[in-house]
């Protein structure tokens, strides 16, 4: 017995106050992009990627495709825009949902 009671009623049992809540979801599923050079400044390094491979290097490095498909190095402002003054502040015009 708890400390709830039906008071014109005291038979009755009473179980209190509930309340109820929901989960909603969404699923969505976002296709892939394949990396496009938008800078001239990041055209992939084949041959620095080539000679890195070759020496067995352990330097921090960025690689992806070049335009024919073939791998290269990228500088890591073509990664990381605070490089070349980004910021990670969202702007204001960003909903804030």
């Amino acid at each position: 017995a708890g400390n709830i009671k039906n008071l014109k009623q005291e038979s009755e049992p009473v179980l209190g106050f509930f309340t109820v809540g929901g989960i909603s979801q969404k699923r969505i599923f976002v296709d892939p992009i394949q990396p496009t050079n938008y800078y001239t400044w990041c055209i992939p390094d084949v041959a620095r990627y080539n000679k890195m491979l070759a020496w067995g290097s352990r330097t921090k490095s960025y690689a992806t495709r070049n335009i024919e498909g073939i791998m290269g190095t990228i500088g890591g402002s073509c990664i990381d825009c605070r490089l070349s003054g980004g910021v990670l502040e969202k702007p204001d015009f960003w909903d804030n949902k």
